[in-house]
């Protein structure tokens, strides 16, 4: 009697770690390299670096940290379950567009359609084609690949 018990507590020890470290959030600090590019043009596509400084939540499945593109950084940044990304410049809120992303944030997708950052990377105005970022990618037909894949998995991993 006293050995089940004391497996049945040991159970229920082990549950109760795995379940809060679940909820727990974990830090990320990953650096990406990946292509920019527009779905509707071949002949546009740049290397791209990426990086993800910040705790992620795997239950809720929100980023919350900095983001940087080539060396320009959007502090604080948010990727929301709402599929938005979102930052705030001072206290002003910008919403940048939609992410793409698996369950561990190993493969992104940010599809941009803000004005600032669109030109911030293509040194062109913004003309209602989204601009996409996929990492980790080194050529469009990967990126796009991957992003085609994220698409179907779902929005941040949903």
């Amino acid at each position: 009697m006293k050995k089940n018990a004391s497996i049945l507590i040991i159970l229920i020890g082990v549950t109760f770690i795995i379940y809060i470290s679940l909820l727990m959030p974990i830090s990320i600090k990953s650096k990406y390299v990946g292509i920019a590019y527009r779905l509707n043009d071949s002949k546009f596509n740049k290397k791209v670096t990426v990086e993800l400084d910040g705790q992620y939540n795997r239950n809720s499945k929100q980023f919350d940290g900095k983001l940087c593109i080539n060396n320009n950084e959007y502090t604080p940044c948010f990727f929301s379950p709402a599929t938005m990304w979102i930052c705030y410049v001072g206290d002003r809120r910008y919403l940048m567009g939609q992410v793409y992303a698996d369950e561990d944030l190993k493969q992104l997708t940010f599809e941009i359609n803000n004005e600032q950052i669109y030109y911030d990377l293509t040194k062109e105005p913004y003309k209602g084609e989204n601009l996409f970022i996929t990492v980790p990618a080194n050529n469009k037909e990967e990126a796009e690949a991957i992003y085609k894949k994220l698409q179907q998995y779902g929005v941040i991993g949903n």
